[in-house]
């Protein structure tokens, strides 16, 4: 496994964590000042700033410990390209790149069934699913600019979110209503160009914003280039007393290319190379192995006020998606519309002593696919091989009963139903046969409950079930072959946690104990061209502990006005607990690409005269490879740094990987012939400028 194979992970990790944190403590504390009681917000922006999932609206510091969320300076840090290093800040969740524009996101283990975009995990932008019918989310349609918030519900939210066991992710752009324009021009290593504009206007109240970014790149990789453009936009069309109508389009055109996997061999030999040729089979290069992609997203919200404490909440939605791959074994062309409608009643009624919020609503999504795959002629279609036609229809319906007794107890009960109805007809070959399948769920509750014996301290417990059928592409994998004996996996979630705050607010800490028995868990294999399929493994247990600290300084007069730290760190304890394969067996063995420990530290500084310094520190121990723990990728450790200077103009520059580290991100797990590795950017570096018009 190379050199550093033995290597302990805390070995590393502290010595460069106590480097970054003594070179942190060094700059911030140069001035001294007066404090204030202000709370853990960054910035003006995060004042206002609360968690929605689950109807709460709630600060952080009021939810449970597996939910958070990411806005202003925590959301802003890096060269704006991906959510990687934002999203990797938190406890539990870890997101990966492949290379430029190929994204995963695990959160508490669910990248297992992810080769590349985002499943298992239910995504939501402005309220309209990005999240498609047949289960699939293409995270790297959006660019930094769509949105102001993103919020994450680690494990299942099927009370309020249909199927899924990974977690929930709501991402939103109208969080921020502050009319006018941003423009912004980054620049930065292996060809690194991005432009992106804002333009919000607020007239009677009523707020329209459009944004628009084009990025480009060489990529840190042979053969990982990638362009995207994108527009989106969110109007508030009618805004009155008891009724509200708004409107969101968001829409992506984007090309990037694929490298391939390596062996150790290769990996050692040289990190940036792509996928060389083997034997018969082309290299990425001579496939002209890529991603071509069209995504559109377009929906409007209803919101009516019907009296006695009824609220509704109904929103219609379209989306396309428009993929053609050429690979490395063939060439693959997907057509996905679909189209789809939400709608959620809430009742809010207080009571002698508590206040009770009722929720009920369903959701429905049809999609019709269709998929036709060539052999690949130097990135050009050959002779036809298959051609499926996909229907979808998902639909799940929930009721959520809330109650909070004065500011000590809550507690909160839901349960959902949830039904999937697949049919594939494959029309070419002739009688090759089809599949159609009813993945039904029984019902799966969420149960939760908060405790505050004193304003600084609360306690919380939560108990659901989850639910997660086989994706799209998952029943039908690049193989080509359909995967009619796949079965959906599911299981039961136990938590408990805890969160302390100081009166002041200044310091706050949680950490967060869970548990997932899950059944017929739904596992990645790669074959021999590379191509993808999935299994059931029996059972796994997931269990681990979350833990955040955060701490902020504000000094309004002073001339460092804001310091603020936030740490994380993640342990994960993830064994099979039953898994026999043909003559293998890997019970009590741990689910690869998972690192056991994680851990993340950011530090942001602001001076009066407008300077700013935003340092990041994140670590991952060694990461298991395929399901028998003969393989893994090492340990690393990652350091980042971004200064700038200016309000209204501002002018920064940034590193990130300063530590020059060569490590794998977006391991292919169960890769036959050992193609795991995909080698992350090196030491890089990036600038910028941007112009805020008020």
């Amino acid at each position: 496994m190379g050199e550093r194979e033995n290597i302990p992970f805390f070995a590393g990790m502290w010595k460069v964590g106590f480097l970054f944190l003594l070179l942190v403590f060094t700059f911030s504390f140069s001035v001294n000042g007066q404090y204030d009681t202000t709370a853990f917000l960054v910035n003006q922006d995060t004042l206002q700033v609360t968690i929605t999932a689950f109807g709460q609206y709630r600060r952080e510091q009021q939810v449970l410990p597996s939910q958070h969320i990411l806005v202003g300076a925590t959301l802003d840090r890096y060269n704006k390209t991906s959510f990687i290093q934002s999203l990797n800040t938190l406890p539990g969740v870890r997101m990966e790149e492949r290379s430029p524009g190929s994204y995963r996101l695990n959160m508490r283990g669910s990248s297992l069934r992810s080769p590349f975009g985002v499943r298992n995990v239910k995504v939501y932008y402005n309220g309209l699913p990005l999240t498609d019918a047949g289960g699939n989310t293409y995270f790297n349609q959006l660019s930094f600019n769509n949105i102001s918030s993103v919020e994450i519900s680690k494990g299942p939210a099927g009370s309020m979110y249909g199927a899924g066991t990974g977690g929930l992710v709501l991402l939103n752009s109208l969080k921020q209503r502050q009319a006018g324009i941003d423009l912004e021009a980054i620049a930065g290593s292996f060809g690194l160009v991005s432009v992106l504009g804002t333009a919000k206007i607020i007239k009677d109240d009523k707020m329209q914003s459009i944004a628009g970014s084009f990025t480009t790149q060489d990529g840190y990789r042979n053969h990982t280039r990638m362009h995207r453009g994108n527009i989106s936009y969110s109007g508030e069309w009618v805004k009155r007393k008891g009724y509200s109508l708004t409107g969101h389009i968001l829409a992506t055109d984007m090309y990037y290319q694929t490298p391939g996997g390596l062996t150790q061999a290769e990996f050692d030999e040289n990190p940036r190379q792509s996928r060389p040729r083997v034997g018969s089979q082309p290299s990425a290069e001579e496939a002209k192995a890529a991603i071509f992609q069209q995504n559109l997203l377009a929906g409007i919200q209803n919101t009516w006020m019907l009296g006695r404490g009824w609220e509704n909440e109904t929103s219609l939605f379209g989306s396309y998606a428009s993929i053609k791959n050429p690979a490395i074994r063939n060439y693959e062309q997907r057509s996905e519309p679909g189209w789809g409608l939400r709608s959620v009643f809430t009742n809010q009624h207080k009571g002698k002593n508590y206040l009770q919020q009722w929720i009920s609503g369903a959701e429905a999504q049809w999609g019709h696919f269709h998929t036709t795959v060539y052999t690949n002629v130097q990135g050009e279609k050959g002779n036809k091989l298959t051609d499926d036609d996909l229907k979808f229809f998902t639909w799940n319906a929930f009721t959520q009963l809330s109650r909070q007794y004065g500011d000590r107890w809550e507690w909160s009960a839901g349960v959902s139903f949830f039904q999937n109805h697949v049919q594939i007809g494959r029309m070419f070959p002739q009688g090759a046969g089809g599949l159609k399948k009813d993945f039904t769920n029984d019902w799966a509750p969420r149960l939760s409950v908060l405790f505050r014996p004193k304003p600084q301290v609360q306690l919380s417990a939560l108990v659901s079930r989850g639910f997660s059928p086989p994706t799209v592409g998952e029943l039908l994998p690049s193989t080509g072959i359909l995967n009619t004996a796949l079965q959906p996996e599911y299981g039961w979630n136990y938590e408990a946690g805890i969160r302390l705050q100081t009166t002041n607010g200044r310091w706050s800490t949680g950490i967060n104990l869970f548990r997932f028995d899950l059944q017929q868990t739904i596992v990645q294999r790669r074959d021999s061209t590379g191509a993808d399929y999935f299994d059931n493994a029996g059972r796994t247990k997931q269990q681990g502990i979350e833990w955040t600290g955060n701490y902020l300084l504000t000094r309004p007069q002073s001339g460092l006005q804001v310091f603020s730290l936030k740490a994380s760190y993640t342990y994960s304890h993830f064994r099979y607990e039953d898994f026999k394969q043909l003559n293998n067996d890997f019970s009590g063995n741990s689910l690869p690409s998972v690192p056991a420990h994680t851990w993340s530290v950011i530090a942001d500084a602001k001076w009066k005269q407008g300077f700013f310094v935003q340092a990041t520190f994140y670590a991952a121990s060694a990461i298991w490879l395929n399901d028998a723990n003969t393989a893994r990728a090492d340990a690393y450790q990652l350091v980042g740094i971004k200064a700038g200077y200016g309000k209204k103009i501002q002018v920064y520059a940034g590193v990130e990987n300063l530590l020059d580290q060569t490590y794998s991100l977006g391991n292919d797990i169960n890769a036959f012939g050992g193609r795991y590795f995909n080698v992350a950017a090196a030491r890089n570096f990036y600038g910028g400028v941007s112009f805020k018009i008020r």
